[in-house]
């Protein structure tokens, strides 16, 4: 499957701030007062990446899981409030790490660690 049928079967948009493709398939009802705004307690998207796009560097306002479907490697790297940081490298199958978790407040950024392209699923907890 390539990534414009991924784009068209998930109806997946240009992300506005982060790059690569998204589409939010889940918010929760239910609200809490950020320091920032208000949000919704948790979300869900689906998140592509291609030759060409990255997930911009950001810091997170809230955890978030991610969930890694198909395609080539990611390589997420996670800087941390104390000064640390960790690289870490998602992919499927049961050898590979499909799943990975970030906590709020750490700065990330991901890119596909090979030529390809990667799909993956996030889910945000506020």
């Amino acid at each position: 499957m390539t990534a414009d049928e991924i784009k068209s079967l998930l109806k997946l948009e240009p992300h506005p701030c982060e790059g690569g493709f998204f589409r939010q398939t889940y918010v929760a009802a239910e609200r809490v007062e950020l320091s920032r705004s208000t949000r919704s307690v948790g979300t869900a998207i689906y998140y592509l990446l291609e030759p060409g796009t990255f997930s911009e560097m950001h810091c997170l306002a809230s955890d978030e899981i991610f969930h890694f479907y198909l395609g080539d490697p990611v390589e997420m790297l996670q800087l941390y409030p104390d000064g640390r940081s960790a690289l870490f490298y998602s992919w499927t199958g049961f050898e590979g790490r499909s799943a990975g978790a970030t906590r709020r407040s750490r700065w990330g950024v991901a890119r596909r660690a090979a030529a390809g392209d990667a799909s993956l699923r996030c889910s945000a907890a506020r």
